[in-house]
């Protein structure tokens, strides 16, 4: 955060004097840094307040869930099902839909991600009334109600829709 940067508050900070706060929603100009530790700040009011940089950050933060980073081999392939058949082997569409689902998001998410994975299985040549089988399935019981190691958001153990989808740790 540099002097001239502007923020907007997702939450309320607490002044340094701590006499009191600013109110989430907040248009803030950064208007110098004071040391490592707080940071001179202006509202959109012209009001000057000094705020510890942590706390600004904090404040800021699009408070994004922190999870442990995906792994193939958290992936049992395809629920299930078999990951091969005569047309050949369709477990890497399988370990890329079960690692869209570790970090789930959205319904409309979810959507796009059962639609990919049934382009992906007709890709290896999978016939067509198939892969829509196991489009049917991930669409019936990869519901997050199920709250199953396969269903939507497993990986967060949140099993619901979320317009914030879940990041590893050093993620932007």
């Amino acid at each position: 955060m540099n002097a001239g940067d502007q923020v907007r508050l997702r939450r309320d900070l607490e002044t340094r004097c701590c006499e009191h706060s600013i109110p989430a929603g907040i248009l803030l100009t950064i208007t110098e840094p004071c040391t490592k530790r707080q940071v001179r700040v202006q509202t959109e009011g012209g009001q000057k307040h000094t705020v510890r940089r942590g706390a600004l950050q904090r404040a800021t933060a699009l408070n994004r869930r922190r999870i442990q980073r995906w792994r193939d081999s958290m992936s049992d392939g395809c629920s299930f099902a078999p990951d091969h058949g005569w047309w050949g082997d369709h477990r890497w569409a399988c370990v890329a839909h079960d690692r869209d689902y570790y970090y789930g998001g959205s319904a409309r998410r979810r959507r796009k991600v059962d639609r990919r994975f049934r382009s992906n299985l007709r890709a290896v040549g999978m016939p067509g009334v198939i892969a829509w089988i196991y489009y049917l399935a991930v669409r019936a019981f990869g519901h997050p109600r199920f709250k199953r190691p396969y269903s939507w958001a497993f990986g967060a153990a949140r099993y619901r829709y979320d317009e914030r989808r879940a990041y590893p740790p050093g993620a932007a």
